[in-house]
């Protein structure tokens, strides 16, 4: 099984690796940055996502990532990327993937725009990132469907979702293909989170686009 797992994600590594990505996907990754940072936008001044903001801000280093709603506050990729992936999904107004059942773009944009900041990094690397990170973590996810979300309960987005900004960061980062592999495994070791808050209520959804941003 080792080894089975083993060549299943350099395959995948590999895939990412790939020398271009095609207009499709390209595309796709423009517009989902345009329509996260206005979901990012709209979200930040809700007042849930204030009091988040007031709650975690304290725990983040400093940085050159910003903050949505807070633009003076300059923090740590990882405090960015949750922070933004939180105002990008409070209103449920973010891209959706139907078949995936997951919400990408606001785990890969907010960790590729937290990190492009915080390395500076082009424009044309931060969209090849989101190409990517959403590319993988949606192909995943429809693999997953329906037993993942309507069978076990299993959130798409936090269970996924980190294997995904893990790409998009890694890429930006340029690892190689070994610390992407190692990457991915880590983002892996991370993946969970039950849906409960659908059945039972609560908010605890409101954070795991973030968390998996973040991760």
């Amino acid at each position: 099984m080792g080894k089975v797992d083993r060549s299943l994600i350099h395959q995948l590594v590999e895939f990412i690796a790939s020398p271009s990505i095609p207009p499709g996907p390209t595309k796709r990754a423009q517009m989902e940055i345009i329509d996260n940072l206005s979901c990012q936008w709209e979200g930040s001044a809700n007042d849930l996502v204030e009091r988040i903001r007031n709650s975690l801000l304290p725990n983040f280093s400093t940085g050159h990532s910003h903050v949505m709603g807070r633009e003076k506050a300059q923090i740590s990729p990882e405090g960015a990327a949750l922070l933004n992936g939180v105002s990008a999904t409070i209103y449920e107004s973010d891209d959706y993937h139907p078949g995936g059942l997951i919400h990408a773009g606001s785990v890969t944009v907010p960790a590729a725009l937290a990190v492009a900041e915080e390395i500076n990094a082009p424009l044309n690397r931060v969209i090849e990132a989101v190409a990517l990170g959403s590319e993988v973590a949606i192909r995943i996810s429809t693999a997953c469907q329906p037993s993942m979300n309507h069978t076990r309960g299993i959130h798409p987005t936090l269970a996924i979702g980190p294997i995904g900004a893990a790409v998009a960061a890694g890429h930006l980062m340029e690892l190689s293909q070994d610390q992407m592999v190692n990457a991915i495994a880590i983002a892996g070791s991370f993946a969970g989170g039950p849906m409960e808050y659908s059945l039972a209520g609560g908010e605890a959804k409101r954070l795991n686009a973030g968390q998996a941003s973040s991760l």
